[in-house]
């Protein structure tokens, strides 16, 4: 809920002014303002007809638009973000993307030349627009700028990405608890710590990778927390894949390795967050 409008994502909203954020009450205010409810004609349905319709601002959304732009073809793009690049690439402010660190970051560079190559191809670009709902013949209803668009492509590419899959335990919602993702997008857009002392716990590399940049810009990581288990023998097969599939990022991964243990991270496998308490001096983590 925000400044008492229910229904709000906070995390996607943009911050103009001071605002209220809170908690909504479930099942929510039963009886909300009449302009909530006040129906607004809108006469028929406009479809918009395009050749090829895109959904998803990141690597694989722009790369797809732009090879299929170069190629000829009618392209629109949609991102329910203000700005494209998705996780992968995501950028930063524009007040900070000349800064050292945005020039200097490989994926904010590629995230760069893909938002340039669409725009130079033609690729019509539609932010802030979120798919709620779809239908046969790949209609698709788009929320924009106030209003809903019904686009009808041809030729329809979801490439919404992935997201992390929060795990629900005892003190997940406390303030100062939050994905690796949010963490990456406050540091990587904002240039501002989560935290100054922080454990990172859950599944992948892409842990690695996030607690390796906060530790890098002054974070102190206490530990990360890795739920499977360290990779051994048995692993063999399942790496000679990971080669197969993309020799770069499994090199990426050892590397990322080897940097957490040259800054002396704890690196603990086969141990999971249980639970979560608020303390006076901030958090504790039970693993």
């Amino acid at each position: 809920e925000i400044d008492g409008q229910p229904n709000q994502r906070a995390c996607m909203a943009k911050v103009e002014h001071s605002v209220k954020v809170r908690r909504q009450e479930f099942p929510g205010n039963l009886n909300p303002p009449p302009e909530y409810n006040q129906e607004t004609p809108v006469g028929e349905p406009h479809f918009e007809s395009v050749e090829l319709l895109v959904v998803g601002g990141g690597i694989g959304g722009m790369s797809a638009a732009a090879a299929a732009a170069e190629a000829g073809a009618n392209v629109v793009l949609l991102d329910e973000r203000p700005q494209l690049g998705g996780q992968f690439c995501k950028q930063p402010t524009p007040f900070l993307l000349s800064s050292t660190n945005a020039i200097a970051d490989g994926q904010v560079r590629l995230g760069q030349n893909l938002i340039k190559r669409i725009l130079d191809a033609g690729v019509e670009v539609v932010t802030e627009a979120q798919v709620w709902g779809g239908f046969p013949q790949r209609d698709l209803l788009v929320a924009s700028g106030g209003r809903t668009r019904f686009f009808r492509p041809d030729h329809l590419i979801v490439a919404t990405g992935a997201y992390e899959r929060g795990l629900p335990l005892p003190g997940w919602t406390l303030p100062g608890v939050i994905t690796t993702g949010a963490a990456q997008t406050l540091f990587r857009s904002y240039r501002t710590l989560p935290g100054k002392r922080i454990l990172v716990a859950g599944n992948g590399p892409f842990n690695l990778q996030v607690a390796l940049e906060l530790a890098e810009a002054g974070a102190t990581i206490v530990a990360i927390a890795e739920s499977s288990s360290k990779p051994d023998l048995r692993s063999l097969g399942a790496l000679y894949d990971m080669f197969l599939g993309s020799s770069r990022l499994l090199f990426d991964g050892v590397r990322y390795t080897l940097a957490i243990k040259q800054k002396k991270i704890p690196l603990l496998y086969d141990h999971q967050l249980i639970s979560i308490d608020q303390t006076p001096g901030g958090l504790r983590g039970q693993l």
